[in-house]
């Protein structure tokens, strides 16, 4: 993942330089580290790709120009609202928008800062823990925890600054959310 800083405009340039696009078989997931305009917030975009002449002719017709590739945009997400609704339409429904092949990569949770044992993590974006994206194989393999748990979380052992927060450093509380993170990691793990 690269994370680049680059206009709307630009972005479709911006990850061809970077990653090849057309070279791409299965995709390639990223991020931005922001834009150049004014009052973006943290973009969510998806940039697709068609040879299909009816369907180049529908995105030309869409204004979303004459491809291969064309961009799909929301200038702003909302993790907090967005994912309790996607957890829920999974498990209500049984499917999700997005059915991924194998599972890519994991969000982290690093300290903030120099943290105590029997500290109760505190909730995503306040003051004891950040999260980077990790290769989920390593992530699953070093049992390092994933930030969607780390609210759940009491520490059992210090963790430096920067430090990596793994199972092993912490007890979890038992909940719906460290349930289904269980049997999604079973499921997994049989793959």
């Amino acid at each position: 993942m690269y994370g680049p800083e680059t206009k709307k405009s630009d972005l479709i340039a911006t990850f061809d330089r970077r990653v090849n696009l057309r070279s791409l078989d299965g995709g390639h997931i990223d991020y931005t580290l922001g834009t150049t305009e004014p009052n973006m917030g943290g973009p969510v975009f998806v940039v697709a790709y068609t040879q299909d002449d009816r369907l180049q002719a529908e995105m030309a017709h869409y204004k979303k120009g004459q491809g291969p590739f064309y961009l799909f945009f929301r200038d702003h997400h909302i993790g907090s609202i967005e994912a309790p609704a996607t957890i829920a339409e999974a498990v209500l429904f049984g499917s999700a928008a997005l059915c991924p092949k194998v599972w890519c990569s994991e969000v982290i949770t690093l300290a903030k800062k120099d943290l105590k044992a029997e500290k109760r993590l505190d909730i995503m974006g306040g003051y004891d823990y950040y999260g980077l994206a990790e290769r989920a194989d390593i992530a699953h393999a070093e049992k390092i925890l994933p930030i969607g748990l780390a609210e759940f979380a009491t520490l059992t052992r210090d963790v430096k600054k920067d430090g990596v927060i793994t199972f092993e450093d912490v007890d979890l509380e038992d909940n719906l959310a460290t349930r289904l993170r269980q049997e999604q990691d079973a499921l997994s793990s049989k793959d």
